[in-house]
């Protein structure tokens, strides 16, 4: 466009939820419980950061395994060992829905590529948040693993009664989607020059 200015990515919010719905159900189809669909999904997303995707021609132990350490390898780079054995992700009990569970991970995979989950998660907007609530309004599976998200109307609300400036600094402690973060940075830059809004940014 002739132009040095790189703009945010455009998310398409509608299409985005709607993969959500889908994935949901192919996780479902493929015998993983309503509670481990959250930690599945963690699971995923993380593996997903790295350069070379999973090698979904694996065995089901075999994509499992690469997964897991996947995870373990993005979690140890930011200093968040922790976290591996909560997002771990294992094998259903029957050894009958290996093939059925290994095939609803490569479809979600799929799915993921298709809408390239990656512009959403670095994106400024909270799309991510809203698609694992998708995930999070099935089963509790996500409270284990310590994902509890604000509601949206609650950000908005927050942001609003703070009449958040170009001077102030958002601090959030919890932040998993950066739900306030996202929504203070909205609100923000509907009342701010270019300048207050780099100054805030920074």
């Amino acid at each position: 466009n002739n132009s040095a200015n790189i703009k945010d990515i455009e998310i398409d919010e509608k299409l985005f939820l709607q993969k959500a719905e889908r994935i949901n159900e192919l996780l479902h189809l493929g015998a993983i419980n309503k509670n481990e669909r959250a930690r599945v999904m963690s699971a995923i997303l993380l593996s997903l950061i790295d350069d070379t995707p999973p090698n979904i021609d694996n065995t089901p132990i075999g994509l499992m395994r690469d997964i897991n350490s996947r995870v373990e390898n993005v979690l140890e780079k930011e200093k968040k060992e922790s976290f591996k054995n909560q997002i771990k992700i294992v094998l259903p009990p029957s050894p009958d829905n290996h093939i059925k569970w290994k095939k609803a991970i490569v479809q979600t995979i799929q799915e993921l590529n298709l809408i390239n989950i990656r512009s959403a998660m670095n994106s400024g907007t909270d799309i991510l948040g809203q698609f694992y609530e998708k995930f999070l309004k099935y089963g509790n599976g996500a409270k284990e693993i310590g994902i509890v998200l604000t509601p949206r109307h609650i950000t908005h609300f927050a942001t609003e009664v703070l009449n958040v400036k170009y001077d102030d600094f958002i601090f959030d402690p919890t932040c998993w989607t950066a739900g306030l973060l996202v929504s203070s940075f909205d609100y923000f830059k509907k009342y701010s020059n270019e300048k207050q809004v780099d100054k805030f940014r920074q």
